[in-house]
């Protein structure tokens, strides 16, 4: 199966469990890291973005780049490499496209990068080899960047993150799962591109989740 039939048939079905229902009992019970982790980047981006471009990677459904939207950026570009993704969000922020968003279909390291001040990704680097994770740093090319990653770390929360997804369709997509790492491996793939100095935020509401970003965030 290649990546973009991988994602063509896992993103709405996977973004419609992962988000907040309204009035949905599970939601308000149990934590949802990926909720958090729209939430926390749109906190960390929305205040640096007024009047400023932004490009996401594997922007999914868009609802990153909905949230921006209040903002006031001057433009909001999605890049995903599932054209159902890249289609369901255009039908979910029709009211924004043309004026201040749009969506393009393409793989994220290979498509040339429409010019911005800003360049994030939620959950690529989980994705990417590390030889990928250099190229992502090279094509920033100086651009501030958040993204987020699966932080390699000895817990229970890790472990059976790791055999959910293996069970779930990792055996179905010979071994097509995310990638975990640690910190020092994400800085050292920055450092040779001009990224001397990449910054690290963990929340116990993200789980073992974890943002790489270009800049301080107080």
């Amino acid at each position: 199966m290649s990546i973009e039939k991988f994602w063509d048939q896992k993103l709405e079905r996977w973004d419609n469990k992962s988000y907040p229902r309204p009035g949905s009992l599970r939601d308000l019970i149990l934590p949802n890291p990926i909720a958090h982790r729209l939430n926390w980047a749109a906190n960390a981006l929305g205040p640096r973005v007024s009047g400023k471009s932004v490009l996401e990677l594997g922007c999914g459904s868009g609802r990153l780049l909905g949230e921006l939207v209040g903002f006031h950026p001057s433009s909001l570009i999605g890049i995903d490499i599932s054209g159902e993704a890249v289609d369901l969000a255009k039908i979910r922020q029709q009211q924004h496209l043309e004026t201040q968003m749009r969506f393009l279909k393409g793989d994220a390291l290979e498509v040339d990068w429409p010019a911005s001040d800003f360049v994030c990704g939620l959950g690529l680097i989980d994705w990417l080899d590390h030889s990928e994770i250099q190229k992502f740093f090279a094509k920033c090319n100086g651009r501030d960047f958040i993204v987020s990653f699966s932080e390699m770390r000895f817990s229970p929360q890790v472990f059976f993150h790791r055999a959910l997804v293996f069970l779930s369709y990792g055996y179905k997509s010979r071994g097509y799962v995310p990638r975990y790492y640690d910190a020092n491996q994400i800085a050292e793939c920055a450092k040779p591109y001009g990224f001397e100095s990449v910054y690290f935020f963990r929340d116990k509401n993200l789980a073992f989740g974890t943002f790489a970003t270009s800049f301080e965030i107080e």
